[in-house]
């Protein structure tokens, strides 16, 4: 037979290009609950919208800054997309992006790849009966995600197709690249590519992220210990490449040219492209001030510096906001950007040293990294050891309820909450937060306040600002302010009864509400030193923070 002498990486490659089944049982058991998990928490309908209107701005702030122009190729990508989808003839151009590869390297296709019980056809071979109304049901939800599924592939191509509409006429029109610019591509590699539509659709992968291209080892730590591990690989690479690029195009190619004077001359040009990396995250925080900037006050440093849209209020006052993350600000998580800006932000207030930057960015890799890791691992070793390590494992938090605990692993805690009779909001109002969230001004400033002092406590006496350990008591007593935080009568009316099965008493009660005012662990001895730490705005909030604890827990 015909044999060829590979490179030992490349025939590594082609071993693997198959779906690699478990070795071992431990992979096994690893591998396969995982794939469940992962094609539901994506895909189901409390979290669709939020997942793709992340998708979509991490795809655009990456769009930005490595080719702005494909923006304005949108509509004409989505037209032709929607077209193909209803069965329209497909274009030249459509089939050239199928036959490269650019729509199977969107994120959906790698992490949710079709499974047996999606079978486009079973209703035709096997249509459910009105006697089978387990299969009826089933059909119907299999329908429904079936359809969310097949909307984010479409919405995942629209920035695909239309970079590779712009790269490809560019670069059959003559347009050199240094005009186009490498993007998030490797330039020696993009400079072997001889036929124009290969180079657009390796540029256009590289610029959108290419997940079917992960290295090796990503590839296993993705099925078995990561569940997103791709995200994190593709976008990190992606960043570093824009920069390496953006040094090459500017700084770099004047200093080969002309030496130190044409480096001198291509700052300007690094600096643009610099700037375009960071353009999303800048005009979002421009509209946020400019549109609701006395909104932005009401959110503490760190709030504030994370990426979110701000909304104003609504009837009832309160602020509405859209959480989102750019793949810029998900570069940046890796050095704890927001924690570390918040830390630099409150040096100013004398609440904060260089320290705790420092701290802030020596522990954003290692919760990166921890928030990441299978929930099939995770979450036993949460329950072990009775503490939620999410958001951050330096500071976890007690599981006051296990099934709690579980049940939101899989987004469904707003459904158990209601069927266990559990403080809550409504679960109506629940689906409304699946998108945009809103919060109460008062009960914002609240925890605002409260947050400051435990920090306050935590520098100057120790004290860490949680319980280490819960009791029947205690939830039961929790149970009732959470109910009063949340206006429900019900559960208020639950928690009574359950304090008096446990024995709890009108002055146990009254101390532990006393205790929740805004300054409540602050000894009263310490209060007058907590207090000159507090800007003008903070003590603005605990004014409010005061009349909102008081008609909340006191009823006044």
């Amino acid at each position: 037979k015909y044999q060829m002498i590979l490179p030992e990486e490349l025939a590594e490659t082609l071993n693997n290009l198959g779906d690699n089944h478990a070795d071992t049982l431990v992979e096994f058991v690893l591998e396969k609950p995982l794939g469940w998990w992962k094609r539901w928490v994506l895909i189901n309908p409390r979290r669709v919208l939020r997942y793709n209107l992340n998708n979509l701005s991490g795809d655009l702030d990456a769009v930005i800054a490595g080719n702005p122009k494909v923006v304005k190729r949108l509509p004409q990508a989505i037209r032709e997309l929607w077209g193909v989808m209803h069965g329209s003839q497909p274009s030249k151009r459509y089939l050239e992006a199928v036959e490269r590869g650019v729509f199977a390297s969107g994120l959906s296709i790698q992490e949710i790849p079709d499974i047996n019980a999606l079978n486009p056809f079973e209703h035709l071979i096997n249509p459910p009966k009105i006697t089978e109304p387990g299969r009826l049901v089933k059909s119907g939800l299999l329908k429904i995600w079936r359809g969310l599924k097949d909307y984010t592939q479409f919405r995942e191509n629209w920035l695909r197709y239309a970079a590779y509409l712009d790269y490809v006429d560019r670069l059959e029109s003559g347009e050199t690249m240094d005009t186009i610019g490498y993007g998030a591509a490797k330039r020696d590699v993009v400079d072997a590519v001889e036929e124009p539509m290969d180079k657009a659709a390796l540029l256009a992968r590289e610029l959108v992220g290419d997940y079917g291209n992960i290295s090796h080892w990503g590839g296993s730590i993705r099925k078995r210990i990561i569940p997103f591990y791709s995200w994190l690989e593709i976008n990190t690479r992606r960043y570093w490449r824009f920069g390496g690029n953006a040094f090459h195009q500017g700084i770099g190619k004047g200093l080969v040219t002309t030496g130190a004077l044409g480096g001198l001359m291509g700052v300007r040009i690094s600096a643009y492209l610099y700037l375009r990396m960071a353009a999303l995250y800048i005009a979002v925080q421009a509209f946020n001030n400019l549109y609701a900037g006395d909104d932005e006050e009401e959110l503490d440093t760190e709030d504030r510096v994370r990426l979110h849209l701000n909304l104003g209020r609504n009837d009832k006052g309160e602020l509405r906001l859209i959480r989102f993350q750019g793949a810029l600000s998900d570069f940046m998580s890796w050095v704890g950007f927001d924690s570390a800006m918040a830390a630099f932000l409150e040096i100013e207030n004398g609440r904060s040293s260089w320290a705790d930057v420092a701290m802030a960015v020596a522990k954003a890799p290692v919760n990166k990294i921890q928030s990441g890791i299978t929930p099939v691992l995770k979450l036993p070793a949460e329950l072990a050891a009775g503490k939620s390590f999410w958001p951050d494992v330096f500071n976890p938090r007690a599981i006051r309820d296990n099934w709690r605990q579980v049940f939101r692993t899989f987004s469904l805690e707003h459904e158990y909450d209601f069927s266990v009779k559990n403080p809550s909001r409504g679960y109506l109002r629940s689906w409304t937060q699946a998108l945009a969230t809103t919060r109460d001004v008062g009960e914002n400033a609240y925890n605002l306040v409260r947050s400051k002092v435990f920090d306050w406590l935590r520098d100057e006496r120790g004290q860490s600002g949680s319980g280490n350990y819960t009791t029947p008591r205690s939830n039961a007593l929790y149970q009732f302010k959470k109910a009063r935080r949340f206006g429900d009568k019900k559960a208020e009316k639950q928690a009574r009864a359950d304090m008096r099965r446990l024995g709890v008493s009108f002055k146990d009660l009254g101390k532990s509400i006393k205790r929740a005012h805004p300054l409540g662990p602050v000894p009263i001895k310490d209060r007058a030193r907590f207090l000159k730490t507090l800007t003008p705005r903070e003590r603005r909030q605990l004014k409010v923070a005061t009349k909102w604890y008081s008609e909340t827990f006191r009823g006044k």
